[in-house]
């Protein structure tokens, strides 16, 4: 089933359908921009949270980038997976790579984006997510996006990612800001594939509030070109407006 454009306002609906830091790290500086090459070893993955934080902490007038340079990445189930945003940041291969969560709800990913800090930008591009599993008793999500902020001024992007056997939720977003400042979506998900997963998406708003009265209407959520394929649900809309643009559906469970 093609989806050619619609879109969805808040309902409460179900929509079915640094050397010193870390010396493993190859870090490369401009006026501009913070280059890291990441390596799969185990001691770096372990430590990947704390070391990129902590470059972000002392690059907040540069965008950081990882480049992704090895075919594997293994996310470590023991290690730290927390990133706080204090500037940009971008995961990207040239020639596309694969995040595996080795089936454990231990190696979720959770992104704060710091208080006082705006226009932060953090994306993702040719990445495969794979193999992320819930313990039997606990619902988790693989990738967690907090901003605590009033403003709206800030954007999580995938491009051409691929999310591949996933049983739990992939993507929570939980937000806080109280009024529009901007037109572009907080939230781009472009020519990605969604494929033998449980659910993509859910949206929260701090404010319980905003979530079951009024929306100040200053989250949005666009999906473009994506494909969604042995899905069991494609989210669940607690705040905020989904688009969907040239999306396509197969064997969609519910």
């Amino acid at each position: 089933m093609r989806c050619y454009r619609w879109k969805i306002h808040f309902q409460l609906l179900f929509l079915y359908i640094f050397c010193s830091i870390c010396s493993n790290l190859l870090i490369t500086k401009s006026l501009a921009e913070v280059l890291i090459k990441l390596n799969n070893d185990k001691n770096t993955m372990e430590d990947l949270g704390n070391s990129i934080s902590k470059i972000l902490s002392t690059s907040k007038d540069n965008e950081v980038q990882i480049e992704l340079g090895e075919k594997n990445y293994n996310i470590a189930p023991n290690g730290i997976n927390n990133f706080y945003l204090y500037s940009s940041l971008t995961f990207y291969s040239n020639n596309g790579t694969i995040f595996n969560f080795q089936n454990d709800h231990n190696s979720r990913l959770y992104f704060e984006m710091v208080s006082g800090i705006s226009d932060i930008h953090i994306k993702f591009q040719n990445i495969t997510f794979y193999n992320f599993s819930n313990s039997d008793d606990t619902q988790f999500d693989m990738f967690i996006f907090n901003s605590f902020e009033d403003t709206d001024r800030f954007q999580i992007e995938f491009e051409n990612c691929i999310f591949k056997n996933i049983q739990s939720n992939i993507l929570n977003f939980l937000v806080s800001c109280k009024k529009s400042t901007q037109t572009k979506p907080q939230i781009i998900i472009n020519n990605c594939q969604f494929i033998n997963s449980h659910k993509v998406f859910i949206t929260y708003h701090f404010t319980r509030y905003y979530n079951n009265i009024v929306t100040p209407n200053c989250f949005n959520l666009f999906f473009k070109n994506s494909t969604f394929q042995d899905i069991q649900s494609v989210g669940r809309d607690y705040y905020g407006d989904i688009t969907m643009e040239d999306c396509e559906y197969y064997n969609h469970f519910n």
